[in-house]
């Protein structure tokens, strides 16, 4: 069984990149591994519908990486016993240390298992706002990338790509590096990345432990202030005009310090999907669901204003304001 990890921070499009190459080569036998952060299964929705059904095997409640490596090994070996796909596609949360990530698989040392070179993506917008204050997290994902996808960069000019791709060179010498449209390259380029590469060197490195992990708490920035997760259920806004007004007030910190939040929920008479990383979201119709979710990931969170919020956007609906 290969086994390619696809890494990349939080709301960089990992599910959306897996979606697509899954759906690019439909002769491959894939199983998607997916680990996430908070109890939100929308990825796995995302993955599962489509043309093409999907194994997806979900982890929530610990990190790949970290707290959750010997459950997900376990779950290795029973998705090889019971599967054995040609491919296992793993999206690790977005807070994950690659490198150990590979570490841990790799310290399997068992020859029915093949580690691929990982892929990166890197957000164009956060590589363009954020790059000089990267954590050691988002460098070791970067670092530690055979393959460095730049996505969301359809839009960059000639002179910003060129920057970009040079920079990430700088970081990550031995990769490849792709920019612009991904989602325009051939079959045979998402079939080479099922393929080993010469001078793939795997991490061997020591690594300092990350901390241990509270409720909801993700901590590998060794430093930097805690990630954490809040998930709202049971709520509900009458018109997408309400769900844009709360998404406003994410990105201007009112409910904490918030680089990315999902989900779905009823909106008027139908359920919406929304995204947002950073200031930037798109909100999208989604088939209706046994229960909303709304997932909020980041740090000094307000789950109570946030929940008042929801309730007084319902309460305004029914006085008719």
């Amino acid at each position: 069984m290969k086994i390619l990890i696809v890494s990349g921070f939080l709301g960089a499009g990992k599910t959306t990149f897996i979606r697509h190459l899954t759906d690019t080569l439909p002769q491959v036998d894939f199983a998607i591994f997916e680990n996430e952060i908070g109890e939100t299964d929308l990825d796995a929705k995302v993955l599962r519908d489509g043309d093409r059904s999907l194994n997806v095997y979900e982890m929530t409640e610990n990190c790949v990486c970290c707290t959750g490596k010997a459950d997900f090994l376990t779950n290795l070996m029973t998705i090889l016993s019971a599967l054995d796909p040609e491919v296992l596609i793993v999206e690790p949360t977005g807070a994950a240390r690659l490198s150990a990530l590979m570490g841990a698989i790799e310290g399997l040392q068992y020859d029915a298992l093949e580690l691929l070179p990982p892929l990166t993506l890197v957000d164009a917008g956060t590589f363009f706002r954020e790059k000089d204050d990267f954590s050691e997290l988002r460098l070791d994902q970067i670092r530690h990338g055979s393959v460095l996808v730049l996505s969301k960069s359809e839009q960059l000019s000639p002179e910003e790509t060129a920057v970009y791709r040079q920079e990430l060179q700088e970081l990550a010498p031995e990769a490849e590096i792709i920019t612009g449209d991904y989602k325009k390259r051939s079959a045979d380029w998402f079939r080479s990345l099922l393929e080993k590469r010469g001078g793939l060197v795997l991490a061997q490195e020591d690594h300092e432990p990350c901390q241990e992990h509270h409720h909801h708490d993700h901590d590998h920035h060794h430093g930097e202030e805690a990630l954490t997760t809040v998930t709202l259920t049971r709520v509900a806004v009458p018109h997408p005009l309400y769900l844009m007004r709360f998404l406003d007030l994410v990105t201007k910190s009112c409910f904490g310090r918030i680089p990315r939040a999902k989900g779905y929920l009823p909106c008027g008479n139908e359920w919406v999907r929304f995204d947002l990383v950073q200031d930037r979201w798109l909100i999208t119709g989604f088939p209706p669901q046994a229960e909303a979710r709304v997932t909020l990931i980041g740090t000094r969170l307000k789950e109570e204003a946030a929940r008042s919020w929801f309730e007084g956007a319902e309460g305004a609906a029914r006085s008719g304001l």
